[in-house]
């Protein structure tokens, strides 16, 4: 019961990674929300 547990939170996790890496989104620098290592997210200002 337990590994089922840790199988489907590991995969809800890299699901949810999969999808912000597709929608652009990366991982986020302190020096803002937006900024993160694909890119800057949104409109150029």
């Amino acid at each position: 019961m337990g590994n089922a547990l840790y199988l489907a939170l590991a995969l809800i996790w890299f699901v949810h990674i999969g999808i912000d890496r597709m929608l652009g989104y990366g991982l986020k620098y302190p020096e803002g929300f937006k900024i993160t290592h694909l890119g800057t997210i949104g409109q150029a200002t």
